[in-house]
């Protein structure tokens, strides 16, 4: 469950046409090439980030045994962006990629569903209750605490909205992905207006329209759609989930090998954790990549586990584009050709 986002410092690109040098016609920005990597912007003129939970350092003394209550469920990840701390590319050991966001870090294995759900103090994330700033209080606010770490960004500097079809053109987004660690999973998530709940601390731009949990509306009875991004997994061959369905589309290769991967609008569905009351909620609000914030990498979330145990994650991206119906058609994008021009889902997915 994300629960913040880490804005760039740096001044935004802010337009979508450019000037070409000598002449003043205007030149359109190539908004399917988002990232090739070089920079830590995107050509839609949004930032690529790095984003943790907020929860305390852990202390490596304790265990989920005997210290349920007080061990520190903190993610990890390097480099850390902030405020003020941009993702900086790093050179790639293959010479065909260069410049390329490079995150590692590993994730702790979830807090006991029996704190969640009873809304015990230290499972829920201190950090929303806080907000109470332009028009946006959150007071009442009791979002579970669990552990997470990721890569991203958002289409636009204040993550406005954005049409991430292009006005019908495109149908999903592509990229080069290296695992550099064996891990098990990577979720590619789609943060919209209606699932995201907007940051007044981070400038965020689009309006609060998602629900999430209070004392009256508990993970135990009630649903959320704050943080309830659709998505689609990556799984290693041997991942041991129910639900990862191993195939050429949606198989991590293995470590310290690129490979590009393709996530169609039509294959991501509601989270796998998703409660009957929050399934509910989503299903009146059915996928709809117009209305689009961000794009996240979320990294794997293990369990909880006796004793606690942390995942180590280290991954590399490059040529990020979002893609035509005609290039997801194309062998090099890797796309899942039987789901093109199938329906936006509103219900969970073997896969998601």
């Amino acid at each position: 469950m994300i629960k913040r986002i880490y804005g760039l410092g740096s001044t935004a690109l802010g337009v979508a046409l450019l000037s070409a040098c000598g002449s003043t016609t205007p030149v359109a920005v190539d908004m399917s090439n988002l990232s090739t990597g070089d920079t830590n912007q995107v050509a839609s003129g949004g930032y690529i980030w790095t984003y943790t939970d907020h929860n305390t350092t852990p202390d490596s003394s304790k265990i989920i045994a005997t210290d349920a209550t007080t061990f520190d469920y903190h993610a990890t990840i390097t480099p850390l962006t902030s405020q003020s701390v941009s993702l900086v590319p790093e050179q790639d050991t293959d010479p065909n990629h260069g410049k390329v966001i490079h995150v590692s870090g590993q994730v702790p294995g979830k807090i006991p569903w029996t704190y969640v759900s009873s809304q015990a103090p230290f499972s829920v994330d201190s950090y929303w209750p806080t907000i109470n700033k332009n028009g946006l209080n959150y007071t009442d606010a009791m979002v579970p605490a669990y552990p997470a770490a990721g890569v991203g960004f958002g289409f636009t500097p204040g993550n406005a909205v954005f049409d991430a079809t292009g006005g019908g053109k495109y149908v999903g987004i592509a990229f080069d992905l290296k695992i550099n660690v064996d891990q098990p999973e990577i979720w590619v998530s789609f943060p919209m207006a209606k699932t995201d709940l907007p940051d007044p601390n981070n400038d965020d731009l689009f309006t609060k329209s998602c629900d999430y949990y209070t004392s009256t509306n508990t993970p135990l009875s009630g649903g959320s759609s704050c943080f309830t991004s659709y998505r689609k997994g990556i799984f290693s061959a041997t991942d041991p989930s129910a639900y990862a369905t191993p195939n050429a589309y949606n198989t991590l290769a293995a470590s310290n090998t690129w490979k590009r991967y393709c996530v169609l609008y039509s294959e991501v569905g509601v989270p796998d954790w998703a409660n009957d009351e929050t399934q509910t909620k989503m299903t009146a609000i059915p996928f709809d990549p117009t209305n689009s914030i961000k794009v996240q990498w979320d990294m794997y979330q293990p369990a909880d586990a006796t004793p606690q145990v942390s995942v180590k994650f280290d991954v590399s991206l490059d040529n990020i584009k979002l893609i035509t119906a005609e290039q997801a058609k194309d062998a090099t994008n890797n796309c899942n050709q039987s789901a093109l021009g199938q329906p936006y889902k509103s219900v969970k997915t073997s896969d998601s």
